[in-house]
């Protein structure tokens, strides 16, 4: 029987690391996979990685937790605006939980996140996955924009109004989402409103720290000086690149060019090998990222969008359990 939302909340943990509450789930055993989840104000385990839990934990250990500053996860201070702090924080998580060998995966935002971890903590990391990550594989060029993640405070009506539009626009299948599967009752709108409470003054700090240009979010993203789509090259461990043909919409976007609604960017599959930059929209980030994995896999959905885990969720987990447990690496 697959879960419905409300036991998924009901298996909820915390554990106090330097005296900060860390609000994660932990299921199944054996391999241990670590989800991490991305940058937006809603953003969380149960919101990113519902769908995947439950059938990740018939084969492996699924550790999924809220960063500092999302979900039910206060933030420590400012320094948790930049995600390499909150990505050493993990790591701290993870040594507190006793857990010393993970296969991390990052999606969106934490796709940078899974590749810093797996060059700053090898010892920790034996394998990694990168899903829909523009983080990890696209860098900002001169006269692109950021995403801008502020917001006004939010209410109750819109987080129904948020919850219904991303059910209808931003998921293939939501059907695949314990939270979606139960229905957008009043008990889902309230804990997704408190989630949006407790972060959005947090969420509109770090937007203004490091969403403001190319330079400010390119600084963010780097790793020992060098912006993490370069540094990948010197990723050792098995990669796993799971990627949909329809990842973003209207990313990056150029100055002046509108913020609401603005037109789908998508490429063509070519066999030809273009320049940096040149094919760097769609799906085509997810395969240069590929191309800079030494020991590298790649896997790419038609009918997906930016959560294709959850798109996908039943083939996904398959792939993902498969890449976990396999002896070796690839």
């Amino acid at each position: 029987m697959l879960t419905k939302w409300e036991q998924l909340i009901d298996s909820e943990k915390y554990l106090t690391v330097d005296g900060t509450d860390v609000h994660y789930y932990d299921e199944g055993s054996g391999d241990t996979l670590v989800l991490l989840h991305g940058g937006g104000l809603t953003s969380c385990a149960e919101l990113n990685w519902g769908a995947v839990i439950e059938l990740l934990s018939e084969s492996c250990r699924v550790i999924a937790l809220d960063q500092p500053g999302f979900g039910f996860t206060a933030p420590r201070d400012e320094s948790d605006q930049m995600p390499r702090e909150r990505a050493d924080f993990v790591a701290q998580f993870l040594e507190d939980l006793d857990v010393d060998s993970v296969t991390v995966a990052g999606n969106s935002r934490a796709g940078f996140q899974a590749v810093y971890l797996a060059l700053e903590y090898p010892d920790l990391v034996e394998k990694l996955i990168v899903v829909n990550a523009g983080s990890a594989s696209r860098k900002l060029v001169e006269g692109e924009l950021p995403g801008n993640l502020e917001s006004d405070e939010p209410t109750l009506e819109g987080a129904r109004e948020f919850l219904e539009d991303f059910r209808d626009n931003h998921l293939v299948h939501p059907e695949y989402h314990p939270l979606f599967r139960s229905g957008i009752t009043d008990e889902v709108v309230e804990r997704v409103h408190e989630i949006q409470q407790r972060n959005w003054e947090f969420t509109n700090a770090r937007s203004r720290k490091i969403q403001t240009s190319a330079e400010s979010l390119n600084e963010a993203l780097s790793y020992e000086g060098t912006h993490i789509t370069e540094a990948a090259v010197d990723v050792e461990q098995p990669a796993l690149v799971t990627w949909g043909t329809e990842p973003y919409k209207g990313w990056p976007r150029q100055e002046g060019e509108p913020e609401d609604n603005p037109e789908q960017k998508l490429v063509e599959v070519t066999p030809e090998r273009l320049p940096p930059y040149e094919r760097d929209e769609g799906f085509d980030m997810g395969v240069r990222l590929f191309e800079q994995l030494e020991r590298g896999e790649i896997h790419i959905w038609h009918d997906t969008k930016h959560h294709v885990q959850t798109d996908k969720a039943p083939r996904w987990c398959d792939v993902v359990s498969s890449f976990v447990t396999a002896e070796g690496g690839l």
